[in-house]
């Protein structure tokens, strides 16, 4: 028995006396780490704590030459301390590990971090995530599976509400998160917004929030912030456009006494049956008096004015009539506008949601499932305005993740920095370059660059990029030694080869700590973090992937209730003014333009399916675009029998 204890004891001794030197080691490496030149000061760090641990022993050993009582005192000390070590770092591990046996409903806390670099390694606080963080990666560095996913995966488990936009929509990664929302038993908690994939994609109206909380401006924002922008002579049909964008939404004010939703539907039919709409919409709803007057006066105003002066106004606002036209029959009609939408980012963020648009970049070569991407950009500054205006202070981050962010970033979105620190928003961006930024605004980059309190560095694909962040990390004082041999011809002096005389001459210079070449070679999966408490440090990222991945069919169900056409939830302004008007004027134009996005997208969707789809059931609604001679007036601006017949005579 008593050598059981003796040796149960000498364990918890050597255990405890490890732990204690192993943590020692691993808490003063990483402030080593952080020091202002890290390869110094990890140098001078494992020659203090080998001189230390050498230093230690020696004491030891003296302690029990100088008196073996005064040994015995040093060596009790050392085994009490240790042995209390054990205890304690055992407890903690239980406490970790053991449930909670006191009571059936105690929830643990959330740990308040996400990991990020596994070698060494590293975790970022949600308090650095709430102040945005900033991410350099050039193409195939393994961005979207060793940034994007496993910062995701992390929150997700954690219950936290995420919004990604992957212009891309990478298989691998949608997966493995169907996966792990599988896993949880969470899948209803997964909206999927896909454009090619309207069966199980949710639906989603960029308007909504702006009707529900009278903010109609937000309406023109969106509308004019995905304009084609020409330039040049061009500027001033864009001009009017936005003139008449913004006084067409002051016409919305309308919605609160109809308690009527509207959408991309809707605003077309407003341009496309201009004037007959504006008086249609006054007299139907009955707006009464002052309102009425000052309504019809903006409209008259902006419309009539113009049109005296000039005969082809109404010809100026076909690119709108087209852009509108774009987003109300391009893509199957429920994905944009559902009035009852089922992705609504405020209510997704609340309930800890996991909203992923994968927006088919390669798909739509012409970008207009990239304007979707601005548009939820847009729509996530009302949700910060109304986050911060609130006045509540939120200890958990909502989070947003945007992947190739300069594809689907407008100017106006800047704003979104400065707010979402307060409204507790935090925003991911992932670029490849400097110039990205720069194409849409100069100035953007160094503004959104200096309002991220993370950084992390993959990788420079050019140049300018890499000096840029080059620079940015910072020079470090190096030392060079030349030495040189003097002496006279060994022929005329045969003494100078045995005795030559040495010059030697130290040289001080400042380089790069990280050079821009080696920012342009990176691994894939290595980075350089730069916060506030690590400046320039490397390390390895975590991978996140399913390397044998499902499709989304598999897994998410079917989706085919759309209420873009129900008369009680919406205005359905398009079949009523066709019903009281007839086809619109340009609607074979817009048919046309239409049709041909869509039969192409169409056909690749039905060879993508698996087997087990039938197309003539399942794809029942994107079956009808393939017929040119069949065409639903509910989905596409057609053409009706009698006005073929008179376009063609």
């Amino acid at each position: 028995m008593l050598a059981v204890k003796l040796i149960l004891g000498t364990l918890i001794f050597w255990v405890g006396l490890f732990l204690l030197l192993r943590d020692i080691y691993k808490k003063n490496l990483e402030k080593a780490k952080q020091d202002p030149h890290p390869k110094y000061g990890v140098r001078l760090f494992y020659f203090v704590y080998f001189l230390g641990l050498f230093l230690g022993f020696l004491f030891v050993v003296i302690s029990f030459l100088i008196s073996p009582y005064f040994g015995l005192l040093v060596f009790g000390l050392l085994v009490i301390s240790s042995s209390f070590y054990f205890l304690y770092r055992f407890s903690l591990w239980a406490y970790r590990k053991v449930p909670a046996w006191k009571s059936p409903y105690r929830v643990e806390p959330i740990e308040p971090s996400v990991k990020l670099f596994y070698d060494p390694p590293i975790e970022i606080t949600f308090g650095e995530l709430n102040k945005h963080v900033h991410v350099l990666a050039p193409s195939g560095s393994g961005k979207t599976k060793s940034v994007l996913a496993p910062l995701v995966a992390q929150l997700l488990e954690k219950g936290i509400g995420v919004l990604c936009i992957d212009p891309k929509g990478d298989n691998e990664v949608i997966s493995a998160f169907l996966k792990i929302m599988q896993k949880e038993g969470r899948l209803s908690d997964f909206q999927y917004f896909d454009p090619v994939k309207p069966l199980i994609s949710s639906s989603y109206n960029p308007f909504y929030y702006a009707i529900k909380q009278g903010k109609y401006h937000d309406i023109a924002v969106k509308i004019i912030a995905t304009l084609p922008k020409s330039g040049g002579s061009a500027t001033f049909y864009e001009k009017i456009q936005s003139e008449f964008t913004r006084a067409l939404t002051s016409l919305l004010s309308i919605l609160p006494q109809t308690g009527k939703m509207v959408n991309f539907i809707d605003l077309y039919a407003v341009v496309a049956y201009l004037p007959r709409s504006i008086e249609y919409l006054l007299d139907t709803y009955n707006i009464a008096g002052k309102a009425k007057n000052e309504l019809y006066e903006l409209w008259i105003k902006t419309i009539a004015d113009e049109a005296r002066h000039n005969k082809e106004y109404r010809n100026y606002l076909r690119n709108l009539e087209q852009h509108l036209a774009l987003y109300a029959f391009t893509f199957h009609p429920k994905l944009l506008n559902a009035y009852d939408p089922e992705i609504r980012i405020s209510e997704g963020f609340r309930k800890g949601k996991l909203m992923y648009f994968a927006l088919r970049a390669l798909d739509f070569p012409s970008g207009e499932t990239l304007d979707i991407g601005k548009m939820v950009f847009l729509d996530l500054m009302g949700h910060a305005a109304w986050k911060y205006n609130s006045g509540v202070k939120f200890n958990v981050p909502d989070m947003v993740f945007v992947d190739e962010a300069p594809q689907v970033f407008v100017p106006e979105a800047e704003k979104l920095f400065d707010m979402a620190r307060g409204a507790g928003i935090g925003v991911v961006l992932i670029h490849q370059s400097i110039f990205q930024f720069e194409k849409i605004q100069k100035g953007l980059f160094q503004n959104i660059f200096s309002n991220c309190n993370v950084k992390l560095i993959l990788g420079a694909g050019d140049d300018e990029t890499a000096k840029f962040y080059a620079n940015y990390l910072g020079e470090v004082k190096t030392y060079a030694r030349n030495r040189s041999i003097g002496g006279q011809s060994p022929i005329l002096s045969p003494t100078s080869v045995l005795f030559p005389h040495w010059g030697e001459v130290a040289l001080e210079r400042y380089d790069y700590r990280v050079r821009p070449e080696e920012l342009k070679t990176m691994k894939p999966g290595t980075a350089y973090l730069i916060t506030p408490k690590y400046f320039g440090v490397k390390g390895k990222l975590y991978y996140f992937a399913d390397e044998n991945p499902i499709k989304p069919e598999y897994l998410l169900p079917k989706k085919a209730y759309a209420d873009y056409s129900d008369e009680k939830k919406g205005l359905v302004l398009l079949s009523k003014f066709r019903k009281e008007f007839g086809m619109e004027p340009n609607a074979e134009e817009n048919a046309k333009k239409v049709m041909e996005i869509r039969q192409a997208v169409a056909i690749e969707s039905l060879d993508e399916q698996p087997a087990f789809f039938d197309p003539a059931n399942e794809f029942e609604d994107l079956a009808v675009l393939l017929a040119a001679d069949q065409v639903n007036p509910e989905v596409l601006p057609a053409i009706g029998p009698e006005q073929d017949q008179q376009s063609s005579s």
